[in-house]
């Protein structure tokens, strides 16, 4: 251990980083003792990512310049890295989640990590930080407020950077498909804050479901088990149509009366169709799949309760209400009716009646009710 920290001590940094990645391969992959673990913390901490003394005493951050060195050396080290368990163990390693000030120091390192992997199309980055994602949970706290950055970074602190987005899926559709299912919760009814999905973002989105439809399907049909470290277990993925549906279903009443509201209005209905779409393929695929579980009824009454408030909201506060609420409600049939014929939803469909009691009279979504009960 002292003659490891010695050798560290001895360079320059970046040059004490990329040695350290090194060295912490090698103890990563072989043996798991406390004192190892120790170790590597203290390793990572001191010299990758530069937070602590050799006391372990907190030390100025590095500067810009040696923070974009940083996201070089780490950039370099998975890009160069040939085995996939290897390249997980380290970044899931580097990036593990604890509570504390270094945490919140390395979700700013992985944040621009990953963004400069999306700019660059560093492939090898964006899958590992499609497990990680997946292994935190991607609609987990960390990983939306991961999401949030990179949407700030491509959105609006540089704009035109969206198109860098718009080639993602070519470059990491495991990513692609966890990042979505990350940033769906930001936007819509939350709480009490009703928050539209920027136009760009909605854009983007649709674009990626179109032109590819098999993307809902990847967190289901992707087995990151022989990925992972030795002795992990690997999560369930969380399935991004719930989120999808979501937005789509509250988009009419989401829509503010601006001059692009027909524009975004006719995206709205491109991504409903897409996801209808999306559905239908999923039952084709279905022996493909590891995780067989699509939509559970009680995610779709999540997404009835909060529009129920939308459309009470909407009742007193909408010039066009009715339009727009018959709109709503037809998307949701037309949703359930497919989940439902696809046999992607699974549950008990009672579950849904206390809140569909609460909207207004809808032909279509009664009968799909009526018709699945009549069925069961």
């Amino acid at each position: 251990m002292a003659e490891l920290k010695h050798f560290l001590r001895m360079q320059e940094f970046p040059i004490c980083a990329r040695e350290a990645l090194i060295r912490l391969e090698q103890l990563c992959c072989h043996g798991n003792s406390a004192q190892q673990q120790r170790l590597i913390q203290e390793v990572m901490d001191e010299f990758v990512f530069c937070d602590v003394d050799r006391r372990g005493l907190r030390k100025k951050r590095l500067n810009a310049v040696q923070e974009l060195q940083l996201l070089d050396v780490l950039s370099s080290y998975l890009d160069g890295q040939k085995n996939q368990v290897v390249s997980n163990t380290m970044f899931l390693t580097l990036f593990h989640r604890h509570e504390g000030g270094t945490s919140i120091y390395k979700m700013n390192v992985l944040t621009k990590l990953v963004s400069m992997a999306i700019s660059t199309k560093a492939a090898a980055t964006l899958n590992c930080a499609a497990v990680w994602m997946q292994q935190q949970g991607c609609t987990s706290d960390v990983v939306v407020t991961f999401a949030q950055e990179l949407v700030k970074d491509f959105l609006h602190l540089f704009p035109k950077a969206i198109s860098y987005l718009q080639e993602l899926p070519q470059i990491s559709v495991h990513f692609t498909a966890h990042f979505i299912t990350a940033v769906t919760p930001m936007y819509g009814r939350t709480g009490d804050v009703c928050k539209p999905p920027p136009v760009p973002l909605l854009k983007c989105v649709t674009q990626w479901i179109a032109d590819n439809p098999h993307l809902c399907s990847v967190p289901m049909v992707m087995n990151i088990q022989g990925a992972l470290p030795k002795g992990s277990i690997a999560m369930p993925a969380v399935v991004l149509l719930p989120g999808l549906v979501r937005w789509c279903v509250e988009g009419p009443l989401l829509v503010e009366g601006t001059d692009k509201r027909r524009e975004v209005e006719a995206i709205y209905s491109k991504l409903h169709f897409f996801i209808l779409e999306s559905m239908m393929e999923m039952e084709k695929m279905r022996d493909q799949m590891v995780q067989k579980d699509v939509m559970f009824v009680r995610d779709f009454a999540t997404i009835c309760e909060g529009l129920a408030v939308l459309i009470k909201c909407a009742e007193t506060k909408v010039v066009d209400a009715e339009e727009r609420i018959r709109l709503s409600l037809d998307r949701l049939g037309q949703a359930l009716q497919i989940l439902l014929s696809t046999g992607c939803l699974q549950g008990n469909l009672d579950e849904l009646l206390p809140a569909v009691a609460k909207f207004p009279p809808s032909r279509l979504l009664q009968m799909v009710l009526y018709k699945s009960k009549s069925i069961m």
